[in-house]
Order: C-alpha cells, then structure tokens, then sequence
C-alpha cells in the first residue's frame, strides 16, 4: 500500500486541528478533489512550455495545443468503441455539467 501512496501528490500534507495539531488530511470527496498521480504532475509540467488556448489561436502554442485535445477525444471514442462519424466527444467539469449540456 505505501507504494500507491508515494505516487501521490500531496497525500501526506499536514493539515492543522482547531487545537493546533496538525495531522495528514483525510480526504473523503475524492469525486471532486481526487488528487493526481507523481506521474501525471510531471507529464503535465514537462508539456506546459508547449501549452496555448484550445481552440482559439492560430500560432503554434495554440494549434499544437488543440490538436493534442482534438486527439484525446478521439482516443476517448475509440476506448469506447464510438470511432463511428455520428458520435461525438465532449469534456465537463462535473456530472452535472455533462447532464446540462447533454440537455
């Protein structure tokens, strides 16, 4: 079990009691704030300098950016098998997000 813990970031951090105390967090909402993986850190920081908006530009940051998000989709569809041309993929930031755009 200490070998899953030490992949995660932040998973000891201290956190301070009302007495003052201060004892390794307890994190009991994982489908909000579910912290990352050591290695998924590192990936995203070793792409950063790479990083442009999603979309919306037309210089190398940004057309190099859209297409690694324009592939992870696909990668999504073709995990679930929808490689079809009539289904689509789409990112929310919630359950409730993804209910309220579907609708």
């Amino acid at each position: 079990m200490s070998k899953i813990r030490d992949m995660i970031v932040g998973i000891d951090t201290l956190v301070p009691l009302k007495n003052g105390k201060r004892v390794p967090a307890i994190n009991f909402d994982n489908g909000a704030t579910t912290p990352p993986f050591k290695a998924v850190m590192k990936e995203i920081e070793s792409k950063l300098q790479h990083y442009g908006s999603v979309g919306r530009g037309k210089g190398q940051k940004s057309t190099h950016s859209t297409a690694v998000y324009q592939k992870g989709r696909d990668v999504v569809k073709s995990f679930l098998g929808a490689d079809d041309p009539r289904y689509t993929t789409f990112y929310a930031n919630s359950t409730t997000d993804g209910m309220n755009k579907l609708a």
